[in-house]
Formats: structure tokens, sequence, C-alpha cells
């Protein structure tokens, strides 16, 4: 195993980036090789295994971003070692590289990000790489405002209102807290939208300035830019990527609910239904 120290990429306008930090697990020596070679440049390579055992003896040290390993290992399948390592690092993105193509379905089933089938394209490899990238990124920003969201729901608890002031044609309403749906910032829109009784208000403060002032406890967030009451949904409809639309009452829309918020609503649901 070859075991390498974080290094930081320059950017062409000069300002230096953390790569990817991967790890590589493939029995043939000559793969291995291959697959350094086409990420040279492109991630940060800590780890080299040709043993399937040894990787995941050594995954917890090494802390990678992801994983690219091979499917037919002797000793321990890289489908069996993948699941060994995401018990151990849950976030890790997960990518088979293989000779073997009927094995994709058993790899998606893991949650792997990709499944690129040797010879390895340079260009499939570049894309699944980019890939991770995005869902990193996604994650830090999510985390943060999973870290805000709950700042405001303790913080606030204590400042409950019964309603809120609310615009609609020009006129101001107050409206019960109970009966808003959900609330979003629209794309190119200034003003927040907040839904109650298929109405659609606006409201005069930011999308998180709206949740915090009327201390909406009841709200989860459910996108960047939407926060829903689960006692409002009627359906649920599958979307890509492994998101989810919502449906609620007089409303046409859909709204969205991203990839890493759809567990927590579902659970909403969940505890909604038993009640």
């Amino acid at each position: 195993m070859l075991s390498l120290k974080r290094r930081e990429h320059k950017h062409h306008r000069g300002e230096a980036r953390i790569l990817l930090r991967v790890v590589l697990v493939d029995d043939e020596r000559c793969v291995l090789e291959e697959l350094e070679f086409l990420l040279q440049g492109k991630v940060d390579i800590i780890g080299k295994f040709n043993n399937s055992i040894a990787a995941v003896e050594n995954i917890a040290d090494l802390a990678p971003d992801a994983v690219l390993l091979d499917v037919e290992m002797p000793g321990l399948s890289g489908l069996e070692a993948a699941s060994e390592i995401l018990a151990i690092l849950p976030e890790v993105a997960v990518m088979f590289i293989t000779s073997y193509g009927h094995y994709a379905v058993d790899a998606f089933e893991l949650n792997a990000v990709d499944y690129l089938v040797k010879p390895v394209q340079a260009d499939r490899l570049n894309k699944a790489l980019e890939r991770i990238g995005r869902r990193m990124m996604e994650g830090q920003q999510d985390e943060a405002m999973h870290k805000l969201d709950r700042w405001l729901n303790n913080s606030l608890s204590a400042n409950r209102q019964a309603r809120v002031s609310l615009w609609s044609e020009g006129h101001l309403k107050l409206i019960p807290v109970e009966k808003i749906a959900c609330c979003f910032l629209a794309k190119g829109m200034r003003q927040v939208s907040v839904v109650a009784e298929g109405q659609v208000y606006q409201a005069k403060d930011g999308l998180m300035q709206f949740v915090a002032k009327a201390g909406l406890a009841h709200l989860l967030r459910c996108h960047r830019s939407y926060f829903i009451n689960p006692q409002w949904i009627t359906g649920l409809e599958q979307g890509a990527d492994e998101t989810l639309n919502a449906e609620i009452p007089s409303f046409t829309e859909k709204i969205p609910i991203s990839r890493n918020y759809k567990q927590e609503i579902l659970k909403a649901l969940q505890l909604r239904n038993k009640a």
C-alpha cells in the first residue's frame, strides 16, 4: 500500500483548491498503474491496494473522499469490500471499475456513484469524478443549512407566533401559522412566496428571516430554497437523481424535495401517519 499526503492543486487563475482524496483498489498492478496515469493531476491518490481486505482494514485511517475498486478480487470481492467500507465511512463515494458489466445492478444497490467497464475511458472517468465533487460540495452546503435550521429551532422556540403578516395583491393579511403549507424563494424572485390554503402570499422578509421571525417549528427544509409543513403533503412522486416532488392542497406546482432532505421528510410523514 502506498500512502501519500494531501496535495493542493493550482487553478488556472492561480488559487489553490483541495483535490478529491482517492483510494484505488485492484488486484492487477497494471490496472492500478493505468488508473494512476488517468487520474494524475486530477485527484489526490492517498492509497493504492492490490488486496481488498487490506483496503478495508486501512480505510478508516485514510478517510478518503472516494474509493475506486474492482469487483472481482480474491479473498473479498469488490462488492463485499464496498459494503464494509460504507459501514465504516457512510459518506464515502464508491466507484466500481471492472471488466464485468453484469455486476452493475448489485453495484448501484450499494449506491455506487458510477460503474465503469474496462478499459476505462478518460472522459467517463472525468465525468464521474466531477459528479463526486459536486455531491461533496452539495453535502457541505446542506450540512451548513442543517446547522442553521437547528439553531433556528433551538433559539426561537420561545418566540412562536399564532399569526404572521403576509401580503396579497397589495393587502396585508394575518395568516394562522398552522395554515402555512410551504414557503419558498423562487428562482429570479426577490420576495418569498408563502402558500396557505391554496393561496399564494408574499413575505417582505428573506426566506430564513421569515422562518425565524414566524418561529415556524412545523416547517422543515426540503430544498435549499423551500420549507414545507409535512402535515399538508397529500402526495409524493419520484423525481430525478433520488429526489421527490410533493403535492399540497389547491396548489398546482410541485414542491421539490432534494436527496439530502428526503429521509427527514419521509420520517416526518411516518410520524404524522402514526398519530
